[in-house]
C-alpha cells in the first residue's frame, strides 16, 4: 500500500504526489491517480504527455536553502548535502546505504552539523530520537575521520542542531534536547535571517551607499528587495 508522502507542481495545473514502498522505490502519481513513473530518491525521470521533467532534488530541500544561508550570513563556511557511506556493520541493517549531513557549517571555532526536517518522523518519540542520536553519533565520527576536514575540526567545538518546520512532536523535541541536541524552529532561522539582512541595509544606508550592490544569491536579494521595498518591515 502506497502512502502518499510529498506533492510538488510541474507547470500550473500538474499536481504530483511521491508515494514510498517499504523497499524504497518511489511511485510518481499524478492528480489523477495514473502512475506516471517509478523510481528511486534523487533519480527520477517521469513523463507525463506534455512534460518531461528530472527530478533529482529532494523533496524539503528548500528547507536547508535558507539554513545555509542563515550560516552563510553569520559568516560561516558553508558545506550542503555531506554525503557519506554507512556500512551494514554500525547501521545494524542487512546491506549499508549513502546519508548525508544537510547542512555543515565551520567558523573557525565550532562546528555546526545540521539536520533539517519537515518535523520528527511518524515513529514513537523514542525510536525517532534513538534513530537521531544514532545519526549524528556516525555523522560525526565520520567527520572527524574526514582526511580533507577532520583535522579542521578535531580541536573545536561540535554543535548538534536539527532545524524543524513543524515542531512537533513535542515529546521527541524535549527527548533530544536533554541529549544535547539543539531543536531550533525553522520560523526563528527565518527570522534571524531576515533581521541579518536588515543589518546589512541599515550599515550601507549609514554609510552612504544607498541601496545594496549586485547580490549574487537570488534568495537573499529578494529577501533584501523585500526589506528595501518594505513589504517587510
Amino acid at each position: 500500500m502506497y502512502k502518499p508522502r510529498n506533492f510538488f507542481r510541474v507547470g500550473k495545473h500538474n499536481k504530483f504526489c511521491i508515494s514510498q514502498k517499504r523497499n524504497s522505490q518511489l511511485m510518481i502519481t499524478n492528480s489523477r491517480c495514473r502512475n506516471v513513473a517509478f523510481g528511486v530518491p534523487n533519480e527520477i525521470l517521469f513523463i507525463d504527455f506534455r512534460y518531461m521533467v528530472y527530478w533529482g532534488e529532494r523533496v524539503g530541500s528548500w528547507i536547508e536553502e535558507i539554513v545555509a544561508r542563515y550560516y552563510q550570513k553569520l559568516g560561516f563556511f558553508v558545506i550542503m548535502d555531506y554525503k557519506f557511506f554507512i556500512p551494514r556493520e554500525v547501521s545494524g541493517k542487512k546491506v549499508g546505504g549513502w546519508s548525508d549531513i544537510d547542512v555543515l557549517a565551520y567558523n573557525g571555532e565550532e562546528l555546526h552539523v545540521v539536520q533539517c526536517k519537515p518535523f520528527l518522523g511518524r515513529s514513537k518519540a523514542e525510536r525517532e530520537v534513538k534513530n537521531i542520536l544514532s545519526w549524528f553519533e556516525i555523522a560525526v565520527n565520520h567527520v572527524e575521520g574526514d582526511p580533507k576536514i577532520g583535522e579542521l575540526v578535531k580541536h573545536n567545538k561540535i554543535v548538534k542542531r536539527v532545524v524543524i518546520q513543524f515542531p512537533q512532536p513535542k515529546k521527541a523535541i524535549e527527548m533530544l534536547r536533554s541529549q544535547g541536541i539543539e531543536v531550533i524552529p525553522l520560523k526563528e532561522v527565518i527570522k534571524e535571517l531576515i533581521n541579518l539582512i536588515k543589518k546589512e541595509v541599515e550599515e550601507y544606508r549609514r554609510e552612504g551607499r544607498g541601496r545594496i550592490g549586485k547580490e549574487d544569491d537570488v534568495l537573499l536579494a529578494f529577501i533584501r528587495e523585500l526589506i528595501l521595498s518594505k513589504i517587510i518591515k
